[in-house]
């Protein structure tokens, strides 16, 4: 037998389509007593086997090896697509309806109908069941982050949570997701919320937090060209960018209300010129509820000085206390019955570059910062000083390491999903401090991006279109190639022994005409030879960058 936990979708690959079956699940934790799940393993069922003949198994399936068939041609996108979950980043619950903030649903009673379109990660791959009204088969999933940990404080158990919904619509790579769709959507947008619940005999007391992340928001690009750092391109003229920023801005207002848009890219070179783009594109647009703030992080950061975060602090202080959080109290011994205290009033969009290193540390921050009010306010924490010192303000007993770990955890998983690696800064995040170790995990982390982001990231975003339901291997072809990056290399490893040699032939035929040729002068020889030599191999491959660049089929 079999033990099937879920349905994730059905996919159409070449020579059938295949059901998505989630067989292994890891318990991650629960809120309110709802259970959460990772996703460990899927298998596919194809829906179809081949008819008798030479492609057809030669001894009867049964039921375990029926799950593992996969036709010869369909290989390799399935391979592509088992290589995403592999990652395990996937969330399901059977009771609880993820794509949905826990204060949404305490507002709407649990209500599993309202499931938000855009963090439905399996929906279109569900759709024929979906059409069918089969709700016990319909089975959300989100790409993410969910992490939990219990403690006790002031003697009272508690629940600390942190889940992090990537969108769906503009899910992909980094460089090759960037900015705004023309329907207002950004790469990289996820929505993380803080879960702080307080259980009693009688009632449990229920803190939220939300927080949103997204790239910059305007039609803009930075294509992979074997760069470290590949020029920043704005696609559209001016106006039509405050158009697209207008309909981005007007859809986030009409979910939470007032917003608070944290921009912390650098004031010069690249960044500056899309800073000024977006500058102007919200002087434009004249939101009363759009809060724009443009904090230079590396800049006012810079030698290590995250205590200048307080800046950034001081210039939302009054609007914090105006969007709040949200706080519930549920009467267990009445049914569940939710009584609202509190609730938050807006929200905070931060982005980088990116959206995940600085943007990771910024909204640690504000997390912070906000949690400790909560439990001020129920005397769970002292009063915490305004002043700059006490921004990063620890909490009290295990709680401290906990939040640390969990928002490591959540840059790291974030920063993989985009860009391969795991967050830089994570050393702040973890310790409260940069260190040189933190360092040098940077600077490795940031050379394997560069790998990646050129030559691996054309094959990964495919998967994920495939997997979205974007991309079809019936309509075109992605199967993986050759590796560019492997070809590359080899130039890189051959062409220099072919130079060793030939310059080994140059100087030894000077030096066996001019026999009295000093040594200093033949090493001299051979370092211009092979530095010509290894300049002109650079220069080629560099001029040749779309040569050697993966680039994905939905290209941008």
């Amino acid at each position: 037998s079999i033990e099937i936990q879920g349905l994730y979708g059905i996919i159409d690959v070449i020579e059938t389509k295949y059901l998505i079956l989630i067989t292994k699940s890891l318990f991650v934790g629960q809120i309110l007593s709802k259970k959460m799940y990772q996703i460990q393993k899927v298998d596919f069922l194809p829906v179809k086997l081949p008819p008798k003949g030479k492609s057809a198994p030669k001894k009867k399936l049964g039921p375990q090896s029926k799950l593992n068939y996969v036709f010869q041609r369909d290989k390799d996108y399935i391979h592509m697509l088992k290589s995403l979950f592999a990652k395990s980043f996937f969330y399901f619950s059977y009771d609880y309806d993820l794509t949905q903030s826990l204060n949404k649903l305490l507002e709407n009673g649990f209500d599993r109908s309202q499931m938000r379109s855009e963090y439905f990660f399996n929906e279109a791959l569900l759709h024929s069941i979906i059409a069918l009204n089969v709700k016990n088969w319909v089975l959300p999933v989100i790409s993410g982050v969910i992490e939990e940990s219990h403690g006790l404080l002031k003697n009272k158990e508690y629940d600390l949570l942190v889940i992090s919904r990537r969108e769906k619509s503009r899910s992909g790579m980094r460089f090759i997701s960037r900015g705004l769709d023309q329907n207002g959507n950004a790469s990289n947008f996820a929505e993380t919320e803080q879960i702080f619940i307080i259980n009693e005999y009688v009632e449990a007391r229920v803190f939220s937090f939300t927080q949103i992340r997204g790239s910059i928001p305007l039609d803009w690009h930075q294509k992979p060209n074997l760069q470290w750092e590949p020029p920043v391109l704005l696609r559209t003229e001016r106006e039509k960018n405050v158009e697209l920023a207008r309909k981005h801005l007007d859809h986030l207002a009409k979910n939470y209300s007032q917003i608070v848009l944290i921009s912390l890219i650098d004031k010069k070179k690249n960044q500056k010129i899309i800073g000024e783009e977006l500058t102007y594109a919200i002087n434009r647009i004249q939101n009363p509820k759009i809060q724009y703030i443009w904090f230079d992080f590396h800049h006012e950061c810079r030698k290590g000085k995250y205590q200048n975060l307080s800046k950034l602090v001081d210039c939302i202080g009054e609007t914090m206390n105006n969007i709040g959080y949200s706080e519930y109290v549920i009467q267990k011994n009445k049914g569940d019955q939710v009584s609202t205290i509190k609730q938050q009033k807006g929200t905070y969009r931060t982005n980088c570059m990116d959206c995940l290193d600085r943007t990771n540390v910024v909204q640690s921050v504000l997390s912070r910062l906000v949690l400790q009010k909560f439990l001020t306010d129920i005397g769970a924490f002292d009063a915490a000083s305004k002043n700059a010192t006490e921004v990063f303000r620890r909490f009290d007993g295990q709680l401290e390491d906990q939040f640390r770990s969990q928002w490591t955890r959540n840059a790291n998983v974030l920063s993989l999903l985009y860009t391969g690696t795991g967050a830089l800064k994570t050393d702040f995040t973890q310790t409260g401090k940069r260190t040189k170790k933190g360092a040098l995990e940077d600077g490795k982390r940031s050379l394997t991006r560069y790998v990646l982001n050129n030559f691996y990231d054309g094959h990964n975003q495919n998967a994920i279109d495939f997997l979205l339901g974007k991309i079809k291997p019936r309509e075109v072809n992605f199967s993986p190639k050759i590796n560019k990056f492997i070809f590359a290399l080899i130039l890189m490893i051959v062409i220099p022994l072919v130079v060793y040699e030939a310059n080994n032939l140059f100087v030894g035929r000077i030096v066996t005409q001019n026999p009295e040729v000093p040594v200093w002068k033949q090493g001299l020889l051979s370092l211009i030879f092979i530095g010509l030599s290894m300049f002109s191999l650079i220069s080629f491959i560099f001029s040749k960058d779309t040569r050697f660049i993966q680039k994905p089929v939905i290209n941008d």
